[in-house]
């Protein structure tokens, strides 16, 4: 199949990219709140010891909030690039299963907080390792 060779250097160079994207993120480790997760394999440490393996949408949900804390973050910004019905509801379940993980009360939280009419907000301080 004949190809344009500029398209082919220009897809190289893109999937480059994302392999340094991934290397990068793989030794990254966000600690927060007595809370150590490890951004390449997706799993959350406990001040206890405990791992807790998370699902891809909770550590892609946990991913935006811990590199975003303090910031309200509109249902759109977690959701990515999903289309959103009105009725979507999937962003408030992978709120409830992450805050299941990370609080000690999920019905009042502390860390994950709803900003009503705007999004959540991320109460914490990340630091990076």
């Amino acid at each position: 199949k004949p190809f344009e060779p500029r398209e082919l250097v220009a897809r190289v160079r893109s999937i480059l990219r994302r392999r340094e994207q991934l290397a990068d993120e793989s030794s990254q480790l966000a600690e927060f709140a007595g809370w150590r997760f490890n951004l390449g394999n997706n799993t959350l440490q406990g001040s206890d010891g405990e791992e807790h393996v998370l699902s891809t949408a909770e550590a892609d949900l946990l991913r935006v909030f811990v590199r975003n804390p303090n910031r309200i973050l509109q249902r759109e910004q977690l959701m990515g690039k999903r289309d959103l019905q009105p009725t979507d509801r999937s962003i408030d379940v992978r709120i409830s299963r992450l805050r299941r993980k990370l609080e000690p009360d999920p019905q009042n939280p502390a860390l994950i907080k709803t900003v009503y009419g705007a999004g959540y907000l991320f109460l914490a301080t990340v630091n990076w390792r």
